[in-house]
């Protein structure tokens, strides 16, 4: 049997600027996400969702609580920037 993985919606306090497609590394998460490069998918202003493949075939199911307002998501593409949780 085929394991579901359901992905995860990371949704921030203000507006995070993202664009589908954009790479972007997660830092300061106590899990196996933590230092690890994945691809955006846009869904609103305030809401993405994180893939591990440029196709967005392949969602990241991480645990939602993982990623809090303690963590940083830094686009690849741009400078620095920490987004609020």
């Amino acid at each position: 049997m085929a394991k579901l993985i359901v992905n995860t919606v990371i949704t921030t306090a203000t507006p995070h600027g993202l664009s589908t497609g954009t790479l972007v590394k997660i830092s300061r998460v106590n899990s196996g996400i933590n230092g690890h490069n994945y691809y955006v998918r846009v869904l609103n202003n305030k809401q993405f969702s994180l893939y591990a493949d440029s196709s967005l075939t392949i969602p990241l199911g991480a645990d939602a609580d993982l990623i809090t307002s303690s963590a940083s998501i830094i686009p690849l593409n741009q400078s620095s920037i920490t987004y609020s949780f």
